[in-house]
């Protein structure tokens, strides 16, 4: 059974193992850069609950990792910012953002986006 992932900054590191098989399932994610720092306009995962059901909407994100000052080579995680932190219309408060953003979403189950880089134009 795949357990899902840790739901805050004290166990973020804790080693989360898996029995079984499973897939490294793809996670859509859109986000753009707003006056309070981010928000998540699109979120997509194919994971299911414990019922089978498709989560909808921002149901099924664990955190985001995020990249304040992105160098656009290597993706440096500044900031977690974890499910219960993201507002019901997918607004994150963060300060500290530069003109190169990148985020990295990752699911309950651990299955994550490619980083998304977000710059100012």
């Amino acid at each position: 059974m795949i357990q899902d992932q840790p739901s805050s900054q004290e166990n973020v590191n804790n080693l989360i193992n898996s029995t079984g098989f499973y897939f490294n399932d793809d996670v859509e994610i859109k986000v753009e850069k707003t006056k309070q720092g981010l928000k998540i306009t699109r979120f997509g995962t194919k994971i299911l609950d414990k019922q089978g059901k498709s989560l909808k909407g921002l149901d099924g994100l664990a955190m985001l990792l995020v990249d304040v000052d992105y160098d656009g080579e290597i993706f440096d995680m500044d900031r977690t910012v974890f499910a219960r932190d993201v507002g019901e219309n997918g607004e994150i408060v963060l300060t500290g953002l530069t003109d190169s953003v990148a985020v990295v979403a990752i699911d309950k189950h651990g299955n994550e986006s490619k980083p998304l880089i977000i710059k100012d134009k």
